[in-house]
């Protein structure tokens, strides 16, 4: 692996200004989430596993970027795969080959649009499970000069090992973690070079305008009056739609629709049913007042994967959920756990 991350570095020490461009231009789809605390992947994280063995949580989908968005932008191949994960201070290329997702990492100045390869991120996934996380560390002493990189760079490596349980649904019964060190000085000869990035970023590019905030706090606490731990999938759907029916009227409120297996801590996943409310805090961002129902992991639902956002003058959200393939499936299946509560983009 260490011959294929040199060969990385060499063909990505400059950045691939015109590559970008294409990946953004021949996107099928964009999509954007908030940050998981502690973590550069967002929502979308190939290190779903240590990410929650830490106690961390994922990122949260938002329809648009505020104001100030800090967030992660998403560009989907035509294959539905991410190809390009962009933020305020950092772009990411995904490579895939075979059963490997390889990450470019840039880090970037927003004030001298210098784009530096920082890292190169490899993730083996087996049998739809990631088996192994390495982290490759491209460090040099003095990272504001244009230089021949050859005479300052040293490649740190971080990795993590995941051994399953053999059960119907694994789980994860040990983690071996490993920290490697080596110079790869001969190997680097690319100067690198400043890079104008020309891309414009949909959250600079338009004039805000004043929207009317809503916190959603106390619409909270009317859902969680009427949530009862023993109520069918259709008993919460009601309450949801009832209680957001009594918000006052936002022009900027957007509903979400979510339904995906997802781990939900150090061992375990659970097919999670969630129904988002979304509406403008004063920051430029966005409260998300969410309820969330889980459900055991079974084949029916294991390949269960739906988000759909509806803004207004769409058709009724509710109808549409009614409709959904995953509704089908799990109406009838016992709710193992439901959650309210208010988030903060």
């Amino acid at each position: 692996m260490e011959a294929k991350i040199l060969e990385l570095v060499d063909k990505y020490i400059v950045y691939p200004k015109e590559t970008v461009k294409e990946l953004i231009s021949s996107s099928s789809r964009v999509e954007y989430a908030t940050a998981a605390t502690g973590y550069l992947e967002g929502y979308y994280c190939p290190r779903r596993i240590e990410l929650y063995v830490s106690g961390c949580k994922r990122g949260r989908l938002i329809k648009k970027p505020g104001e100030y968005f800090d967030g992660f932008t998403y560009y989907f191949s035509a294959d539905n795969e991410i190809s390009l994960i962009d933020t305020y201070c950092s772009l990411e290329l995904l490579i895939r080959e075979g059963d490997y997702v390889f990450g470019i990492y840039y880090w970037k100045s927003q004030e001298s649009d210098y784009f530096l390869l920082s890292r190169i991120t490899v993730a083996h996934y087996k049998d739809k499970l990631i088996r192994c996380y390495s982290e490759y560390i491209v460090a040099r002493c003095d990272i504001w000069k244009e230089m021949n990189p050859k005479d300052n760079m040293r490649i740190y490596t971080d990795s993590e090992e995941y051994l399953y349980s053999d059960e119907a649904v694994p789980t994860i019964e040990k983690i071996i973690s490993k920290h490697v060190d080596y110079n790869c000085i001969d190997r680097i000869d690319k100067v690198i070079s400043s890079n104008e990035y020309d891309v414009a970023r949909i959250n600079n590019s338009e004039k805000k305008t004043k929207v009317k905030t809503d916190n959603q706090k106390s619409l909270c606490k009317k859902l969680e009056k009427k949530i009862d731990q023993d109520m069918s999938l259709d008993e919460a759907i009601q309450a949801f739609f009832d209680v957001v029916a009594e918000a006052k009227p936002n022009d900027e409120e957007m509903l979400l629709y979510e339904v995906g297996c997802y781990s939900v801590d150090s061992d375990s996943k659970a097919c999670m049913f969630c129904l988002v409310r979304q509406t403008p805090s004063p920051d430029g961002e966005f409260y998300q007042m969410h309820l969330e129902l889980q459900y055991d992991i079974c084949d029916e639902v294991r390949s269960l994967n739906e988000c759909e956002w509806h803004e207004k003058g769409d058709d009724d959200l509710r109808e549409y959920v009614k409709n959904s393939e995953a509704y089908k499936v799990l109406k009838d299946k016992p709710i193992k756990k439901i959650s309210v509560g208010v988030d903060e983009t």
